[in-house]
């Protein structure tokens, strides 16, 4: 790898840094492919067609990224928004359509969590009263995704857990605390209402065959009316 290829590649980890964002982020807003960065790195030379491109997804101009002259702009907010799901039950499993869920959101705005990539993030909609003390029936949760960010839950961490039944066939989910066991994990309500009770899953085999339990999402932020909350004291 050239000298000039190295430093472009530090202005742009700089810069990525600075932005909250990601090397996939940047390469596909800019290049609409997910790799360009990443075959700089390998050592692939882009043109400067690339390097405009890169540039204007960076927030700086074309030499800045390429010699390092001038000052670049402090970043602007990504005018991208992170997908909601569909639902979640704050109960026991809710059932997901997932032809007609997702579709119910898609023209949502929603704002990402600056401190995680966008692409590891994902929202769902809470329906129910088991996680009321957090987040009432109809909030926002935020969440990002276990398997992206390769973070395990933590004690007490609300979650979003996924149950896939008749071979994924049938796709349930739930909002939980977190609580490891021994042999397993324990989701369990955060709610006003004494009515619910924890859910345990147990890590050897005790699951019905062709049936599956796993957290898919850590919540890191809730959107919920304020009046929603004083609601869900009341219950």
């Amino acid at each position: 790898m050239s000298a000039e290829l190295k430093t472009m590649l530090e202005r742009i980890d700089a810069r990525i840094k600075e932005m909250r964002s990601s090397d996939r982020e940047i390469s596909e807003a800019a290049t609409g492919s997910l790799y360009t960065i990443r075959n700089m790195r390998r050592g692939s030379v882009p043109g400067f067609d690339v390097i405009a491109k890169l540039a204007n997804a960076l927030q700086m101009s074309p030499s800045q990224l390429a010699y390092g002259e001038g000052k670049a702009e402090a970043p602007r907010a990504a005018n991208v928004n992170i997908p909601i799901i569909g639902r979640v039950a704050a109960g026991l499993w809710l059932e997901v359509d997932t032809y007609v869920d997702a579709p119910l959101y898609s023209d949502i705005p929603l704002p990402p969590d600056p401190d995680y990539p966008v692409d590891w993030q994902f929202a769902v909609e809470v329906q129910g009263t088991s996680v009321n003390r957090v987040a009432p029936d109809g909030a926002i949760l935020g969440c990002i995704s276990v398997e992206k960010s390769r973070r395990e839950p933590r004690e007490g961490d609300l979650v979003i857990a996924e149950q896939r039944r008749a071979d994924g066939m049938e796709l349930m989910r739930t909002a939980k605390r977190f609580h490891r066991m021994a042999d397993g994990f324990e989701l369990r309500p955060d709610s006003y209402d004494p009515k619910w009770e924890p859910i345990i899953i147990y890590s050897d085999d005790r699951a019905e065959e062709g049936s599956s339990i796993k957290v898919i999402g850590i919540v890191t932020w809730i959107h919920a009316p304020l009046r929603s909350l004083d609601r869900s004291r009341t219950h």
